[in-house]
């Protein structure tokens, strides 16, 4: 497995353009430095229509999390277990609370 990070918006889609092959996952958070919305998740939604999309965020809404549910994307409520998101990364769900 290939890991990459990138600390603002701008790097990941850097990253995500220049990669030799699709990822398969990606996890990202709402705010970052360069963005502080869904348009991050939007720009992955196109680029990468079939990957797994995790956003994770401290500062969700009934809006933001239908419109991320809505690209596909699951949503990690801040703050979350490490074996939740790992579930998700390789397909399963997070464990009921």
């Amino acid at each position: 497995m290939h890991v990459e990070q990138a600390a603002d918006a701008a790097t990941a889609l850097r990253s995500v353009r220049s990669a030799p092959a699709p990822f398969g996952a990606v996890v990202m958070d709402l705010r970052l430095p360069d963005v502080n919305d869904l348009s991050l998740l939007e720009a992955m939604h196109v680029l990468l229509p079939r990957a797994r999309l995790i956003l994770m965020t401290a500062f969700g809404t009934p809006e933001i999390t239908t419109r991320a549910m809505r690209m596909g994307a699951t949503v990690l409520e801040k703050p979350f277990e490490l074996d939740d998101l790992s579930r998700i990364v390789v397909g399963g769900m997070p464990r009921p609370v």
